[in-house]
Order: C-alpha cells, then sequence, then structure tokens
C-alpha cells in the first residue's frame, strides 16, 4: 500500500510537466503573433497594403480614396502612429480594435498561467504541499481555458473581418491570412491542450492528497 500513491505522484508529474512543456509552446507562438506584422499579406504588384499585424502596417504607394488624395503612405508604421490619424476609423474598426484587446488580455492569462505552472512543478518538488498545488494547479487551468477562448473569439473575429469587410483598408481580394494568424490559432489550440494537461494532473494530485493521508492515517 505504500507505493500506491506513489503512482498517482509520478502520473501527475507526467501530465503536469507535459502541460508545463505546452504552455511554454502555447507562449511562444502568442509572442509570436503578437509582435508579427504579417496576420495579413499581400503581393505588392496588386496590394496596398503589403503586411498587417495587430500593431503594424506596411504600406506600398497606399491612397486612400476619397477623402485624402494628396497623400501617399509608404513603408511599415505602428498602427497608433500620429502619421495614420486620418484614416484611423478605417485602419482601425471596432472589431479589429476587440481583436487587438482581447489578445492583450490573453497574454496576461497565457503569461501568467504558464508561470503558475512550472511554480506548481517547483513547490511539487520542494514542498510536496498537495492541497495548495492542486488548488494553484486549478487556477492554472480556468487561466489556460479562458485565455483559449479569448485567443479563438479574437482569429476567427480577425478571420471574419478580414474577409468581409471592404471598408478596412486591406482588402479581401489582395490580402490573405498569413503566419502571425496561423501562430494566433496555434496558441489557442495549445492553450485549451495545456488546460486539459493540467486538468489530469491537479485531479491526479488531489488523488494523491487522499491516498497519502489515509496511507499515513493506517500507517
Amino acid at each position: 500500500m505504500g507505493s500506491y500513491p506513489r503512482a498517482w505522484e509520478v502520473a501527475a508529474y507526467l501530465f503536469l510537466g507535459l502541460g508545463a512543456v505546452i504552455a511554454i509552446a502555447g507562449l511562444t507562438n502568442h509572442i509570436i503573433a503578437m509582435t508579427s506584422n504579417t496576420w495579413l499579406e499581400g503581393d505588392p504588384s496588386e496590394a496596398s497594403v503589403t503586411k498587417l499585424g495587430l500593431f503594424e502596417i506596411c504600406f506600398n504607394q497606399y491612397i486612400h480614396y476619397p477623402t485624402d488624395l494628396d497623400l501617399q503612405y509608404d513603408g511599415c508604421l505602428d498602427i497608433d502612429n500620429p502619421k495614420l490619424s486620418k484614416i484611423s476609423q478605417y485602419l482601425v474598426p471596432e472589431w479589429f480594435h476587440l481583436v487587438r484587446t482581447l489578445h492583450w488580455y490573453c497574454t496576461i492569462l497565457v503569461g501568467c498561467s504558464t508561470l503558475g505552472i512550472i511554480a506548481c512543478i517547483f513547490f511539487m518538488v520542494c514542498c510536496k504541499n498537495w492541497q495548495c498545488i492542486w488548488l494553484a494547479a486549478f487556477m492554472c487551468v480556468c487561466g489556460m481555458t479562458g485565455a483559449g477562448v479569448m485567443e479563438y473569439i479574437a482569429v476567427n473575429k480577425f478571420a471574419e473581418g478580414s474577409q468581409l469587410d471592404w471598408t478596412w483598408v486591406p482588402k479581401p481580394n489582395v490580402n490573405y491570412l498569413s503566419t502571425g494568424y496561423d501562430c494566433a490559432l496555434r496558441s489557442a489550440v495549445l492553450s485549451f491542450c495545456t488546460a486539459s494537461l493540467i486538468l489530469i494532473g491537479s485531479v491526479l494530485l488531489m488523488v494523491t492528497s487522499i491516498l497519502k493521508s489515509r496511507y499515513h492515517t493506517v500507517k
């Protein structure tokens, strides 16, 4: 009976360890997506917007018809740059602002949850306070699930808007979803995978705690 709780403990280590690896992979994809300017791309021979990310846009001799015929935009600029103030309402419509806001919230949740998972493994090794670790792991599950939901909403909203919104500066007929969008989508999927693995690991921790308390009581 003395070795029985140990099997559950080892299983918890495995699930939490795998969850931590996938969480780091998801965080990496999320950061790449956030810093990338390739959520959308376009052929320079056809598109007036060659690259676009959440915070940067690259123009190719763009003139905004019919409101700003005297000014031509070229090169890469920060989307919030004052130079783009005249076309800001066409550059950052409500749905795109929502995508950016959700992505910021996801950054906080994914980052904190990943650090929490690593901390859980550390305290499992050092302290073995199973009840506190189980509670912390369950909070990480909630954080990763929330991040996955928000990221998934963000990427779907971006895909829908970029293909349907003809008033937006990039145009559906010449711009296409690219690397940054793919990384964000992978991040959402990896967040759900992490949440599932950590949930199983936290249940195993709870079982370990119960079995160990029974073991010590019998002993």
